[in-house]
């Protein structure tokens, strides 16, 4: 073997070693330890970054909605998973100034998303008084830590009435 080769060879060996110190040094990789033994990983390899854990993660499309009155008006309501862990849906409701004239279909509600799944959600707006304006905030509820997902809503129109002879005019009729 020429002097050169012997050289890049040692180089090698020296960075190998200087690599798996820092690899025990840092815990990611431990020797010895009895089979079996929960301190001692064999066969593995660290995936990611060294200290990097899984976390949940969330997108909400769109953040605020304008809705007309009654189901047909429904708008939706984009969920996805966004992190590297489980993102867990629990309850979804309405605060705020007119919670009582939101509806929603409980699509997402309990739901339990992988990385890159979405959920969508139907929000409709009906008033408790026709004709009038409403605002409230959907709450969505999940496994992040800190506050709650919010998006604003604003209820705006008539609710379609439910009787359509309600405001007809009594006709007359001749008898034959």
């Amino acid at each position: 073997m020429s002097t050169r080769g012997a050289a890049i060879g040692a180089a090698v060996i020296a960075a190998a070693a200087t690599i798996t110190a820092a690899l025990i040094t840092s815990g990611q990789v431990k020797i010895g330890g009895a089979p079996g033994d929960p301190g001692t990983n064999r066969n593995t390899v660290p995936s990611g970054r060294p200290g990097e854990s899984k976390r949940p993660n969330i997108a909400v499309t769109p953040k605020s909605l304008e809705l007309c009155a009654g189901e047909s008006c429904a708008k939706e309501v984009h969920i996805l998973s966004t992190g590297t862990a489980t993102l867990k849906i629990d309850d979804i409701e309405f605060e705020g100034d007119s919670p009582g004239d939101f509806r929603h279909d409980d699509a997402c509600a309990n739901q339990a998303l992988q990385a890159e799944d979405e959920c969508t959600l139907k929000v409709w707006f009906e008033p408790a008084v026709a004709g009038a304006g409403s605002t409230a905030v959907l709450v969505i509820h999940q496994n992040l830590p800190g506050k709650p997902t919010y998006v604003s809503l604003t209820g705006v129109g008539q609710q379609p009435t439910t009787d359509p002879t309600a405001s007809a005019e009594p006709t007359e009729q001749s008898a034959p």
